[in-house]
């Protein structure tokens, strides 16, 4: 899916802009098991793309489809705005 790659981009820039540390990227596509485990885990419903943010093995905050960008994570983060 075309917004799928674009927010995969989106991802991996943010990812490397922030230097951020202790992520972990699933491809629902290939690790079903564990995108099935996480849902569960986490009591959240799955959506693609979506982020999702833990902290002490909960999640806190989750974002998905145009959520998903460096400016909202920054935001999560508690590093500036949310915005688009």
């Amino acid at each position: 899916c075309s917004i799928s790659n674009r927010w995969c981009q989106e991802v991996y820039n943010t990812i490397e802009n922030l230097q951020l540390q202790n992520i972990y990227l699933v491809d629902v596509l290939i690790q079903k098991e564990i995108s099935t485990h996480i849902a569960n885990f986490s009591n959240i419903k799955h959506e693609s793309p979506q982020i999702l943010f833990f902290t002490n093995g909960k999640a806190y905050a989750s974002g998905s489809h145009g959520q998903v960008n460096e400016r909202n994570i920054r935001h999560i983060l508690g590093w500036g705005r949310a915005g688009k």
